[in-house]
């Protein structure tokens, strides 16, 4: 039998690449499966440890990069992590804090807010992190197909002080699907939120709420003097505060006149300072012991 050497190498070959090909679908499968997007949160109880980063962590695969601090690293005062707690635009629950050497791409991250954030690329600066993912939201009714994409670090945010005083206090939130619509990477600037003292007006008519320089007013309001077991009117107002201007046009201290409706010589103050924004970590459920059988 005479055999065509060349249609066989032609159908060894057919066979051959026929194989590769197959491996390479069977391996570019197992590739898409390696390369499903996993959270880059991949926070574990090791990223902090004595406020100090000692892993690597990004947000929304490297928006926001936050690595080790090699070197000795500076004592987070309680004062700081006060002030850090209390900052606006911050929600969620809290997650951790602690020092570590910050980066945030530009490129990727949306600064609409005044005035803007400073380059932070390389920065030293101490770090919050919470979680928003569970937040639910009152959404409006929907027109068009909205979105069913989550992003990978959905619910994130880190409040940013760095130690550099020419570098801006920032908030920096990952992208997040809110009602059926994905924002993008966000950074804003950081806002104190501070309850602030009052004072009557001259003819005790109005109360007067004293906004210290560089703070715009954000809410204010209070409580009590009802008819049943009346309780002493208490009245409290919060601001906005800048912490760091860095050379913006920074507000003079003033007076808001709150009005008369809680405008009375036994009215109270209600607590001052900073305003927690977040909400103190879940602590974890605790594991009952096992029951030991009796021996013998």
């Amino acid at each position: 039998m005479t055999i065509d050497s060349g249609a066989g190498v032609r159908r060894v070959l057919g066979a051959v690449v026929l194989a590769t090909l197959l491996v390479a679908s069977v391996a570019g499968v197992a590739g898409v499966a390696a390369a499903t997007p996993r959270p880059s949160t991949t926070w574990q109880p090791s990223t902090i440890v004595n406020h100090v980063f000692t892993r690597n962590f990004q947000l929304d695969h490297g928006a926001l990069t936050i690595t080790p601090f090699h070197g000795v690293a500076p004592s987070l005062s309680p004062a700081t992590a006060t002030e850090m707690w209390a900052t606006s635009p911050l929600a969620g629950q809290e997650v951790g804090m602690g020092f570590g050497v910050v980066s945030v791409d530009a490129t990727r991250t949306t600064n609409l807010q005044q005035p803007r954030v400073t380059a932070l690329q390389g920065v030293r600066a101490f770090v919050a992190l919470t979680d928003d993912a569970d937040i639910g939201y009152m959404c409006p009714l929907m027109r068009g197909p909205g979105s069913k994409v989550v992003p990978v670090s959905h619910g994130w945010e880190a409040v940013i002080f760095p130690l550099d005083p020419t570098k801006s206090d920032a908030v920096f939130a990952a992208s997040s699907n809110v009602c059926g619509r994905v924002t993008p990477d966000t950074i804003n600037t950081a806002f104190l939120v501070l309850s602030v003292r009052w004072h009557l007006s001259t003819s005790a008519t109005a109360v007067v709420v004293s906004v210290p320089a560089c703070a715009k007013i954000d809410g204010y309001g209070g409580g009590g003097g009802g008819y049943v077991n009346p309780q002493p009117l208490t009245f409290q107002a919060s601001v906005y505060l800048l912490l760091r201007p860095l050379g913006q046009p920074c507000s003079p201290p003033t007076n808001f006149d709150a009005g008369p409706a809680f405008a009375s010589p036994t009215t109270v103050h209600g607590p001052t300072g900073p305003l927690r924004q977040v909400r103190p970590a879940t602590p974890p459920t605790a594991t009952p012991p096992t029951a030991t059988p009796p021996s013998g």
